[in-house]
């Protein structure tokens, strides 16, 4: 099956299971198709259709039991595939993510992450984009059904950024990555702190007759 997003005149493949273009006389009216686990019968169609209709924005939604999909026509500028994919999860269903965790060279400010996290969000298929600047990392969650991990990075790219592929050490889990990130950020705070507290005691000092 295609997972498709319909946007914009022309049609453009992201990845194998994504089409990007307009509906037919629906301007801006984006079509996704999105897997669904858990359906087991009737009720729990109409328990999804339900909740995917009563998110603003939403013009159809209709569920096929036999292939596990949903068939969603929205409005982007009411609504958002975050939306779309919590009313799923709120109705008792899941539509698979994936979350991601990589360095990002080049970030020195506010306004670095402000741009990535943009150019992250405006990727058809990113649930959500995070971008730290002590740990020069970006935490993303996206529908793999929707997009892909070249297509996330390639978004961080169009932003004038390069992602820093290293591959991960063996035997190291998840959490303690994720553990070793965050003191890493604390680290370079307290650094900053320490650094910002010795000019303004010199300062102080200095200020004295």
């Amino acid at each position: 099956m295609r997972a498709e997003i319909t946007e914009g005149t022309t049609q453009n493949t992201a990845v194998a299971s994504v089409t990007t273009g307009i509906s037919d006389g629906q301007k801006g009216i984006r079509r996704i198709e999105l897997p669904i686990s858990g359906l087991t019968c009737a009720k729990c169609v109409q328990a999804v259709e339900g909740a995917l209709k009563s998110v603003r924005g939403v013009n159809r939604a209709t569920i096929n039991l036999a292939d596990g999909r949903a068939f969603i026509e929205y409005d982007p500028a009411q609504t958002t595939l975050s939306a779309l994919h919590e009313a799923i999860k709120v109705a008792g269903y899941r539509s698979e993510s994936a979350k991601i965790r990589f360095r990002i060279e080049g970030i020195t400010c506010a306004s670095c992450v402000s741009k990535i996290e943009s150019a992250l969000h405006k990727t058809a298929g990113v649930l959500s984009a995070s971008v730290s600047i002590g740990t020069e990392e970006a935490v993303v969650e996206y529908l793999p059904s929707a997009t892909n991990l070249a297509t996330v990075k390639a978004a961080v790219g169009s932003a004038g950024y390069k992602v820093v592929e290293t591959a991960p050490v063996a035997g190291q889990d998840p959490l303690d990555r994720e553990t070793e990130a965050r003191e890493r950020e604390y680290q370079q705070l307290m650094r900053k702190w320490w650094f910002g507290a010795a000019v303004g005691v010199f300062t102080m000092i200095m200020s004295y007759p």
